[in-house]
């Protein structure tokens, strides 16, 4: 067996993944989470990966690799025996060194796209490997492969790690302001884009006209590929992405039929619910471009009235984000819907009332908690004149609630 390894958050939609990759690499793996998604630990029992009890490793571990969004991590850093303590995007990045990396990033769609070019890795039996940023459907969350084949993972720019990485194709799918407690305006958030794209070895992908990123590739060495893009049709913005990737990477010249089979992420416009009374929806959408497109396609999807709960995601963002998130949401209960805010989901961030949800709320956008949600369903229900959409959104545990609510 080869490196010891434990991992705090084992059972996150980015950990898991590593995780098992890491066992296919012929590490012995175990790890500890607060909260753990049944399905996602059987899947990992299922590899040979260990849960312990405790917060810390209760062994001499050669690593301890962590999420960021974990609250009682840096409490338990210091006198956990282990030799060296990683963040998981400092982890993948040493992974992604000694292989070809196909490289995702951006605020919204990475996580989809990155699936995407998975997706036909595995269906198409490709001489290559994926890490993906979350669970996919109909597809394993990672593939393993040898160093120096090619390898598809997602970047998170939200803690920084970004920085570590140096991939053979960038896949940057926009360049819109998030993540602001680590790159607080557009200018940081440039060149952050304009150092990576200057470490990535041979092609820059990227959608025509995003001005930002556009101008922080414009002094990279690697060749620059735009992509027509749709701007009301994510998902078909995402493919087009995927396919451009896929076809330089292995020198090919695959359809968008490659991706004819793709069921695709778990929390991305997943249906939840759907009878004759009512159509349950939850979504990912954690930032005010991500609401405004998902309740878009869900109009395309679902044209009657709906009613929507959004949970905000970090104190930082909400604070950054609110009149933008006020504007949207606004302009649904103009249309007749239904909005409810509910407590922002912290992560790691400590309470600050300039980012509390009570900073989107108005007359019209009005506030909640995670007990009224059975009650106001039931109200709407007895008032709807035929079916209704209910959509849960938020990055935080709104999808967890709503699972168990249906």
């Amino acid at each position: 067996m080869g490196r010891k390894i434990f991992m705090g958050g084992i059972c996150g939609m980015g950990m898991a993944p590593l995780a098992m990759f890491l066992r296919d690499e012929g590490c012995e793996v175990s790890g500890f989470d607060d909260n753990p998604n049944p399905a996602v630990k059987s899947m990992l029992l299922q590899k040979g990966v260990k849960f312990c009890e405790s917060k810390k490793p209760d062994f001499d571990a050669d690593e301890f690799i962590i999420t960021s969004a974990l609250k009682y991590v840096e409490q338990n850093l210091k006198d956990a025996p282990c030799k060296k303590f990683l963040r998981r995007g400092v982890a993948l990045a040493e992974i992604a060194k000694e292989r070809r990396l196909i490289g995702v990033c951006g605020s919204h769609g990475k996580t989809t796209t990155t699936s995407l070019i998975s997706h036909a890795i595995s269906t198409l039996n490709l001489d290559a490997g994926y890490i993906t940023g979350a669970i996919p459907n109909g597809i394993p969350p990672q593939k393993f492969c040898e160093k120096n084949k090619i390898l598809a993972a997602e970047l998170d720019e939200s803690d920084g790690t970004i920085e570590n990485f140096s991939p053979e194709i960038t896949v940057a799918l926009n360049g819109d302001l998030d993540h602001t407690d680590t790159y607080p305006d557009l200018k940081s958030l440039e060149e952050m884009f304009a150092r990576l794209f200057s470490r990535t070895k041979k092609y820059i992908v990227i959608p025509e006209g995003d001005g930002l990123l556009k101008r922080a590739a414009g002094s990279a060495k690697a060749e620059t590929i735009f992509v027509k893009c749709p701007k009301d049709d994510f998902m078909m913005s995402d493919k087009l992405m995927a396919l451009c990737a896929l076809n330089l990477a292995f020198e090919s010249d695959f359809s968008l039929s490659v991706f004819e089979e793709f069921k695709g992420v778990g929390r991305r416009q997943e249906i939840l619910k759907d009878d004759g009374e009512i159509l349950a929806v939850a979504d990912y959408a954690h930032h005010p471009s991500e609401i405004a497109a998902f309740l878009s396609w869900l109009d395309k999807n679902s044209p009657q009235k709906k009613l929507v709960f959004f949970q905000p995601h970090r104190y930082s963002r909400t604070k950054r984000f609110a009149k933008d998130f006020q504007k949207i949401l606004q302009s649904r209960a103009d249309k007749g819907d239904k909005i409810y805010i509910l407590p922002v989901y912290p992560a790691s961030e400590p309470f600050d009332e300039s980012g509390s949800e009570k900073n989107i709320a108005n007359s019209n956008l009005m506030l909640a908690n995670f007990q009224d949600i059975g009650h106001i369903l039931n109200e709407f229900k007895r008032n709807a004149e035929s079916k209704f959409c209910a959509a849960f959104i938020g990055a935080g545990d709104i999808y967890f609630y709503a699972k168990k609510l249906f």
